[in-house]
């Protein structure tokens, strides 16, 4: 077999194992539409797929691929979900939470409650899972004083980026100092 074959049927298996991997971590994706953790069927649901997905990574030897979930604070005020439903997402081995501090009846309305950020930050202390934040992050210095307010690992940026895409290397270099 010539070199141009085996790398060639490398490059094929690496690109199953990548596929794979996307497509759960897609499932996996799909928990941040919060109906998934708002009654105890659905929170099972969230557990078992969860569960799968990280299943799943380690039979094709991804250890490589993160699985993370990026989630809502809950449907609305009266049904706030994150801090249980990131407890469950710990608990089967999730890599990192991303939470967008806002509910899914607020979609971007409103302030983003970084409080919410840094409740999950002080629940979650233990678990050695870096919490990023997401919500209100306009500018490198929202960014930093999210993580000063919060705790948390870092953010997530959203509609800040959006007709503004020098953000990016405003962060690069305010968190390189």
């Amino acid at each position: 077999m010539e070199n141009k074959d085996k790398i060639e049927i490398e490059k094929e298996a690496y690109d199953r194992k990548a596929e794979a991997a996307r497509i759960e971590m897609d499932n996996v994706n799909k928990l941040a539409a919060l109906k998934a953790s708002t009654d105890e069927k659905e929170r099972s649901r969230l557990t078992q797929q969860l569960s799968d997905a990280e299943t799943k990574a380690k039979e094709l030897n991804l250890k490589s691929v993160p699985i993370t979930v990026k989630m809502r604070m809950g449907i609305d005020e009266e049904h706030l979900t994150y801090i249980e439903a990131a407890k469950t997402a710990v608990e089967v081995g999730i890599t990192w939470i991303a939470l967008h501090a806002r509910t899914a009846e607020q979609m971007y309305s409103g302030t983003a409650s970084w409080d919410a950020i840094k409740k999950l930050v002080d629940e979650l202390k233990g678990s050695k899972v870096p919490i990023l934040g997401n919500g209100d992050i306009w500018s490198a210095q929202d960014a930093l004083k999210m993580i000063e307010q919060t705790g948390c690992d870092g953010v997530v940026v959203g509609r800040g980026c959006l007709g503004r895409p020098w953000l990016f290397g405003q962060l690069s270099a305010a968190f390189e100092g």
